[in-house]
This record gives C-alpha cells, sequence and structure tokens, in this order.
C-alpha cells in the first residue's frame, strides 16, 4: 500500500514535469527552479511598492511552511509511555500524534465526558504497571528451559515494562533446586514447575519490583521450595509478596505504597477470610498512603473471561468470591487491586474511584502455559494514581503470546478490545472509558 501510494506520488511529480516542460523549455528543472526564484525578484524590482503589500504575506508563509515541516518531521516519533506502540490504531482516532482524552462520539451521536489525566491533580503522581502469570520454564519433570539465560523472554516487550514508578507481576513457578515435588502430577489437570535459582536475576534485569508469590504453585516444591523462592526473589532486590501476615513497603517520591498479596488458599494470606484481610489493610494504613491488592484468584480457562459477584470453583476446589473481596478491600482503604489466577484477561472495573482489574491473564508461559484462543490475549496493565490513592489515569498495552508462551506486543489490539467487551458485558456501569488506542479514563457521564 505505501509502495503503491509512494510510487504515484512519483508518476504524478514526473508527469507534472513533463507537461511544464512541453510548455516551456527542455530542461524543466532548471527553468522550474527559476521560475519559482528569478520571477518575482525581477517582479518586485520594477515595483518596489509591492514589496510592503507582499511583505505579510510572505511572512506568514513562511511561518505555515516551517510549521508544516516540525509536523512533518515528528509524525513518526512516538513516547512509549502514551502511546507505546506507535502504529495506525493508536494515532486513527483524532489528528494528532497525543490521543486526546475529551470528548468521545458514541454510536448514538451524543458525546460522553472523560476526565483529562491532568485534571485537578495536586502532588506526585504515581505510576504501576502490572502484568499477569510468569513461568519462565521449567525443568521439571523434563527440560523445558529456554535457552541462554532466558532474557529473551521479556525482549520485545521489555522497553513498554518501563516508565513506571513500580512494576509488578505474579510469579507463577518456583525458584528452587529442592528434588522432591510435593504434587502428584500423575493425576489429570496437576502441574509443577520448577525454575532455577538464576532467574530471579532475568525478573530483576527486566525491571520487577514486586512479584506475587501467592499461587497455587508456590509451594509445587513443599515448603522448603516456597522458602528459597521468597529467598532468590528478594535477593535479587525485589519484593515478594504473599506469605502469611506479611505486608511490603514501598517508598516512591515520597509516597510509602504497601503491597499485600492474597490467594484462595489458606497457606497464604487468604482471601476467604475478610476479617483477617481488612486487619491487614488497617495495619497497613498505618504507614502508607496506597495500598496495593494481588490476589490469585477465579476459575480457569478460555471460558473464564466473565466475571460474577459470587464464589467459584474449579475442579471442585473453591477459588473465592473475587468481587466481593475486591470490592471489601477498598472498602476498608486499599487503592488498587490486580487479580491473577483464570490465565485470561477479565474486565476492569472503578468501584469508588479506585481500579479493580479482576484478572492480568497469562504473561510468559514458556513451554508450560496455554496460549491458545484467549489464553494468548494479555496486556500490560499501566494504572496512574494520585497520593491518596485514587485512580487517575490508565493504558492497557496489548499484548500476545506465541505458541512457546513468549510475550509479543499486539499491533492488533485484541486485548484492548477484548477488554472493552468484558466491562461493557460485565461492569456496564462502571465510570470508565476505555479508548480504542487502550487509554482509560473517568467516564464522567456514568
Amino acid at each position: 500500500m505505501d509502495a503503491a501510494i509512494c510510487a504515484g506520488g512519483r508518476f504524478v511529480c514526473v508527469g507534472f514535469k513533463k507537461t511544464f516542460a512541453k510548455q516551456t523549455t527542455p530542461h524543466p528543472r532548471r527553468l522550474s527552479q527559476q521560475t519559482v526564484f528569478l520571477q518575482p525578484v525581477k517582479l518586485l524590482s520594477r515595483h518596489p511598492k509591492i514589496v510592503l503589500l507582499l511583505l505579510p504575506i510572505l511572512i506568514s508563509s513562511l511561518l505555515t511552511g516551517m510549521g508544516w515541516s516540525y509536523l512533518l518531521q515528528n509524525q513518526g516519533k512516538v513516547d512509549p509511555e502514551t502511546t507505546p506502540i506507535g502504529s495506525a490504531p493508536f494515532l486513527s482516532s483524532t489528528s494528532s500524534n497525543r490521543p486526546q482524552p475529551l470528548g468521545r462520539s458514541n454510536p448514538a451521536g451524543s458525546t460522553t465526558a472523560a476526565s483529562s489525566p491532568d485534571a485537578s491533580i495536586t502532588g506526585p503522581i504515581i505510576s504501576i504497571k502490572a502484568v499477569g502469570d510468569i513461568v519462565p520454564g521449567t525443568n521439571f519433570p523434563s527440560d523445558r528451559l529456554p535457552e541462554g539465560d532466558g532474557q529473551y523472554l521479556f525482549a520485545d516487550v521489555k522497553r513498554f515494562l518501563g516508565g513506571a514508578d513500580i512494576l509488578f507481576g505474579n510469579f507463577e513457578s518456583t525458584l528452587t533446586d529442592y528434588p522432591y515435588v510435593a504434587k502428584d502430577i500423575s493425576q489429570g489437570m496437576t502441574f509443577a514447575f520448577r525454575s532455577p535459582p538464576a532467574f530471579a536475576n532475568v525478573l530483576k534485569h527486566t525491571g520487577f519490583n514486586v512479584l506475587s508469590v501467592a499461587n497455587n504453585h508456590s509451594f509445587d516444591f513443599s515448603d522448603q521450595g516456597f522458602a528459597d523462592t521468597v529467598t532468590n526473589i528478594e535477593q535479587a532486590g525485589i519484593k515478594a509478596i504473599g506469605q502469611k501476615g506479611k505486608i511490603s513497603y514501598v517508598e516512591t517520591k515520597g509516597v510509602t505504597i504497601a503491597f499485600i498479596g492474597f490467594s484462595y488458599l489458606p497457606d497464604h494470606n487468604f482471601m476467604g477470610d475478610l476479617e483477617a484481610a481488612k486487619a491487614l489493610v488497617d495495619q497497613a494504613k498505618q504507614q502508607a498512603k496506597i495500598i496495593v491488592i494481588s490476589v490469585h484468584q477465579g476459575a480457569e480457562g478460555s471460558d473464564a473471561i466473565h466475571t460474577y459477584n459470587q464464589s467459584e470453583s474449579f475442579f471442585g476446589e473453591d477459588r473465592g468470591n473475587s468481587v466481593e473481596f475486591a470490592r471489601t478491600m477498598i472498602d476498608q482503604g486499599a487503592s488498587l487491586v490486580l487479580g491473577h489466577g483464570p490465565h485470561v484477561l477479565r474486565s476492569l472495573e472503578l468501584y469508588k474511584s479506585r481500579l479493580i482489574a479482576y484478572s492480568l491473564g497469562n504473561f510468559v508461559g514458556y513451554r508450560t502455559l496455554s496460549s491458545d484462543g484467549v489464553l494468548g490475549n494479555s496486556m500490560i496493565l499501566q494504572v496512574k494514581m494520585n497520593r491518596e490513592g485514587k485512580f487517575v489515569f490508565g493504558k492497557i498495552i496489548p499484548v500476545t503470546l506465541d505458541t512457546n508462551g513468549i510475550p509479543y506486543i499486539d499491533n492488533k489490539f485484541t486485548s484492548v478490545s477484548m477488554v472493552r467487551n468484558l466491562v461493557e458485558s460485565d461492569f456496564s456501569v462502571t465510570p470508565i472509558l476505555i479508548e480504542e488506542n487502550g487509554e482509560i479514563m473517568i467516564n464522567e457521564a456514568k
């Protein structure tokens, strides 16, 4: 398409020169320069008063030309923080490079107002990026590890993971050399993952600051494997969250942020015990202005994309009521809830000006997690909050997983469309607006 347009442009240009040459001289290039630049000079020399009359027009034309030149030179430049992919879908809805936050026309023709990211904001803005389940390969029961040190697993998405104060993910494996598995993997739908301890450095190099270890694989190699995982993560300079009774604190921009990890298992901070969960939030409030909750919950699989305000089960196991838990945490004072576990993306909800992400989906599952169909739709969720923990602005950076479970930026924006549809079907009254380019804003019309 671009080549055809470019060729067409050259054809028109050449055709113009040939036509012009037949009317004037056999040297069209030389004469065209003389025609543009020399004839006005000759004219002005005969009529000097014309200079004063034409001077404003000449200055205006010069300034206009400089403006167009600047726009054309900068048309292809994009900011990964605001326009992460820089492809046509990010630019299609507006006339400028930066998507406009105000005034979105709906199919009915009316306008829904969305608040600007910079409206009525005082104090520092805290930016968090979050991703879902991470399994960087396993050496149990067979060797399914990436070649080399595994850095290439994050190569395509790494630069989109940067630019935030904190990068969070759910580490759904173990980092241990402990040899004894704690599960009977001969049973159907029972898996155990074990990654080499050195992979903690891969995660640190990728930019992670906080990793949840509260999930159904954290004890795959018993208590020893769990303890090794926490130790190896923290020795790499990353906060490990999810240990029972533990609250981790991070300081950024003069604001203290608390992280608490939960799961549907009583071995971790247990989402089923709402009173104990509320007590942990109360404890965190004594030190932190912002409290981030991570929770591993919900049914699994491609048929588990919807969120319901009821308890879920998977293979007879109670996986909790994700809506009740998330809203209870925010009622108690939490600022952000990040869900994971279903291995698919789920809806977002804005509840009391705080954002809930019910499932972030798979993110890396090298030869371990399925990426078929919707299981391969993923995202990097960016959330900006004020110092009180209120949602200010967000973005879905769309990601897709290949057949080996390696993430790539998705230029088709499949995840954006998927989450937009899930918001409409599962939480249609929630006051957020997701633009086609992935931007998430407060919808003042709801």
